[in-house]
């Protein structure tokens, strides 16, 4: 069936990423609120130049576990842009358990590097893959799509969500999100480290808080 083709894409990013050492996740939502949308697709990479994008629909049970297996092993780090917004959705939707990895050390957050390393503005994972990355501007497409779509149903963009975009679009774009991200962690965490300072603000006080705020806003 098309669940156990997509399930093997899923593990087997999952065994990819126990050998490398990492595992990138993103997802795309119908909404910024847990509690009035929902999970459309999961996107996952382990390595520069890799991305798989897996409609929501046909995730099993048993490659959540498999997900969890990875998220649980200490020998894993688990990555994401702007984490504190999909780690709810893991947790509300998918019932994923991130407490493991927060207590080794393991979350790490691609937007909250680039903080500490330059405060001034221009965060987002497209302009950082457009500055740090020969990705250049890989949701143009997408882009497009969505503002001839608003245009055509007298939609406001605000009104618009992603479940409206075809798969052909929206696939490209999820597995270019979690491979940015990636690559944006292989370039920013050995910087992080180099500076002492920063590194222990990082990890003290920006992914503990990471943690804390997720929680309350799910509260």
């Amino acid at each position: 069936s098309s669940s156990n083709i997509c399930d093997d894409y899923i593990f087997k990013t999952c065994d990819l990423a126990e050998e490398s050492g990492v595992l990138s996740m993103d997802s795309e939502t119908t909404s910024f609120h847990i509690h009035k949308g929902h999970i459309i697709g999961l996107c996952l990479s382990h390595a520069p130049n890799y991305g798989t994008y897996t409609h929501a629909d046909v995730i099993s049970d048993a490659a959540l576990q498999r997900i969890q297996q990875v998220l649980d092993n200490p020998k894993v780090d688990i990555v994401g842009h702007n984490m504190k917004f999909d780690l709810k959705f893991f947790k509300h939707h998918f019932g994923l358990n991130f407490d493991k990895a927060f207590k080794e050390g393991r979350i790490h957050d691609t937007m909250l590097m680039h903080y500490l390393l330059d405060e001034r503005k221009g965060h987002g994972l497209k302009q950082l893959a457009n500055k740090f990355t020969d990705m250049g501007n890989y949701d143009a497409e997408l882009d497009e799509w969505k503002k001839n779509y608003c245009k055509e149903n007298n939609m406001s963009s605000d009104d618009f969500t992603y479940d409206l975009i075809p798969w052909d679009i929206i696939q490209h774009y999820g597995c270019m999100d979690a491979d940015a991200t990636i690559r944006l962690y292989h370039k920013f965490l050995p910087a992080l480290r180099k500076n002492a300072k920063i590194n222990w603000v990082y990890n003290n006080i920006m992914m503990p808080g990471l943690e804390l705020l997720a929680e309350a806003e799910m509260n």
